[in-house]
């Protein structure tokens, strides 16, 4: 996309037809994009089954599996409230911002649940936004509309999920500390003891 955005030798030909309105190109800038959105898509579901499986393990390690869920069937409250009830750990003093955490698991249930079998770039949902009203996972351009909007107008807008590499980098991070710090304060809790 960078290549032909900055007109790279191989992409500084002339529109085939000089008629025409469209870029030169148009088609193979959407194809490479679309690639991103996909590879985007499935880096956040990985990113999320980790931290699934993290934490399931850590449950059936200190808290010998109990079943984690909350009302809501959201995983990731469900093991909030068991590690706080059975350990005294509550995952809300840990290094990770669990809203971004939640997000992610959210835009990546989102993305996996498609509505559309033509359109491979999901949006967010508007019951996600009203939760998450500035939400990580979207594009720059996304971003400043959803910011000059006024509040009235932007419940319309759902923007389109959009992973980037440094909000990647930031949920990696995130996970790996937090799984870590987690780790580490079950080992030292009453529920190592029972």
């Amino acid at each position: 996309m960078a290549a032909i955005e900055s007109g790279a030798t191989r992409f500084d030909t002339p529109h085939p037809d000089p008629e025409s309105a469209e870029p030169p190109f148009l088609e193979e800038w959407l194809e490479a994009q679309q690639s991103f959105q996909v590879l985007g898509q499935s880096c956040l579901a990985i990113v999320a089954a980790t931290l699934h499986l993290c934490l399931e393990y850590l449950d059936a390690l200190y808290v010998r599996g109990r079943a984690a869920t909350s009302p809501s069937g959201n995983w990731l409250k469900g093991y909030e409230k068991i590690f706080l009830q059975q350990c005294n750990v509550s995952m809300a003093s840990g290094p990770a911002d669990l809203a971004l955490l939640e997000e992610v698991v959210l835009a990546r249930n989102s993305t996996q649940h498609i509505d559309s079998i033509t359109y491979i770039a999901a949006p967010y949902r508007s019951s996600d936004l009203a939760r998450y009203p500035k939400p990580t996972f979207i594009s720059e351009s996304e971003r400043e509309l959803l910011a000059r909007l006024p509040s009235s107008e932007s419940a319309l807008l759902l923007p389109t999920i959009e992973v980037s590499a440094e909000a990647l980098e930031t949920v990696l991070l995130q996970v790996e500390n937090f799984s870590d710090w987690l780790e580490q304060q079950l080992a030292l809790s009453a529920c190592r003891r029972r």
